[in-house]
């Protein structure tokens, strides 16, 4: 009785362990820090620039969350000129972003 109990609490260990593993490997967030140089609205996505020149389009989606100055803002409150600092995900070739933290022109 205690064999069965004992392999049924490592197979759930073994599965939980794998499941982390493959978590971390899917959703490995990146960041990019820049400025943003373009804004689609109907979209939901900014264009970002980062400090080597490279520009990089971030989808935005409803579960993104935004902070502009430190504050919680909707897609609204993002303007183009305000440095931001994305963490991000790659879904193929596309980038959805998990968190924007902007610190707005007037800030600066």
């Amino acid at each position: 009785m205690k064999i069965r109990n004992g392999a049924k609490t490592m197979a759930v260990l073994a599965a939980f362990a794998i499941g982390i593993v493959w978590l971390a490997g899917c959703n490995s967030f990146e960041s990019l820090t820049g400025t943003v140089t373009a804004i689609d609205n109907d979209g939901r996505t900014i264009d970002v620039e980062d400090a080597k020149g490279k520009t990089m389009e971030i989808r935005i989606s409803k579960e993104s969350r935004i902070f502009v100055d430190g504050k919680n803002a909707k897609f609204s409150g993002l303007k183009k000129g305000a440095k931001v600092t994305v963490k991000f995900i790659r879904e193929g070739k596309k980038l959805s972003a998990k968190t924007v933290k902007a610190t707005s022109k007037k800030k600066r």
